[in-house]
């Protein structure tokens, strides 16, 4: 009799492993960047963003604050692509 790890290795020779996983597709996004200025006001720059994200669907990827006090705000978005349906194969002429 063969110990059960045994047969486990054989099994592994004769049959590979099964697998079973997903593949994700990678998201593809659109970028805008905005400069905000030094003299802005905090709570103007977050209406600014809040407007873009409200009404735009932009999402904050990223803020920078600069050494001088600026900003800059990297705003990304997700491309929706279309997939196209396959059409319906023709019916066949009915006999009569």
């Amino acid at each position: 009799m063969c110990s059960r790890a045994a047969a486990m290795r054989l099994r592994n020779l004769i049959e590979p492993p099964r697998r079973s996983f997903t593949m994700k597709v990678m998201a593809e996004y659109s970028y805008l960047v905005l400069y905000l200025p030094r003299g802005m006001p905090r709570d103007a720059a977050r209406r600014l963003l809040t407007d873009h994200a409200e009404y735009g669907d932009w999402e904050l990827a990223r803020m920078r604050l600069n050494p001088d006090g600026s900003r800059k705000a990297t705003l990304r978005r997700q491309i929706i692509r279309q997939v196209r349906t396959t059409s319906l194969p023709p019916l066949p002429p009915i006999r009569r």
